[in-house]
């Protein structure tokens, strides 16, 4: 499970998922030889204090804050990983996800993307977490699956990947981006800010691109195939993978 207003709601299940979840699948890899990948996230840096955040800074994160269940989490399924990999030989990968979006997001998702089109949808004003200067990155997911089968096909055991767009935007402006996109002229508002919301995350992408890997989709155009999906009915889009 993922979602900030999920962070209290379904702890128990991020935690039992990134634990145990992940030791029963590292399991079955150990047992047949399978590679295996770790997707991970960008929230095992926690609120960061340096930028970009390369794979070897190891983060500013609360154990037992309010986002701990997921940061948490996904730190120690990290950790498992690469137990597993210098114990007993699996040939474990990890690839830290920054931000993505793409068509067929579920309109229950509650990451901004699709809350946004699911708000200009139903003609209610967008809604910003402070005053939307908040700084993220977003990859759209043909370019995220690219880089994930990247990192199997080439990586080295036990290595770490950072994958995402380091292209920085406020939250304000996407609000304004997806308005232009989908051509509606609904209000743009302010909520109160959680306490525990990052301000920015940019990762450094020095280690995928030497794989080979490139961010191929703009955001403009990403935002444009996901509207698409969105309000045209596209349940099954071709992605030229």
């Amino acid at each position: 499970p993922t979602g900030v207003p999920n962070l209290v709601t379904l702890s128990e299940e991020m935690l039992n998922t990134c634990s145990i979840g992940t030791k029963n699948i590292l399991e079955i890899a150990k047992g047949s030889g399978a590679k295996f990948l770790f997707t991970s996230s960008s929230e095992v840096y926690g609120d960061p204090l340096i930028f970009p955040q390369s794979e070897k800074y190891t983060g500013n994160v609360d154990p037992i804050g309010i986002r701990s269940p997921y940061e948490e989490g996904k730190r120690f399924s990290e950790s498992l990983t690469i137990m597993y990999v210098r114990r007993y030989g699996v040939k474990g990968k990890i690839v830290r996800v920054f931000n993505t979006y793409g068509p067929n997001m579920s309109e229950k998702d509650l990451r901004v993307i699709p809350r946004f089109f699911e708000q200009i949808k139903a003609g209610i004003p967008l809604t910003l977490h402070g005053n939307g200067s908040q700084k993220r990155t977003f990859c759209y997911i043909d370019d995220l699956v690219k880089g994930l089968l990247l990192v199997m096909q080439k990586g080295t055991s036990g290595e770490v990947f950072n994958l995402g767009s380091d292209q920085e935007i406020t939250m304000r402006q996407l609000a304004e981006l997806i308005k232009e996109v989908t051509d509606s002229n609904v209000l743009i508002e302010g909520v109160k800010r959680p306490s525990h919301d990052h301000s920015a995350r940019l990762p450094n992408l020095e280690k995928i691109h030497k794989l080979g890997w490139q961010q191929k989709i703009p955001l403009e155009q990403g935002l444009q195939k996901t509207h698409r999906s969105i309000f045209q009915g596209l349940k099954n889009p071709i992605h030229n993978l």
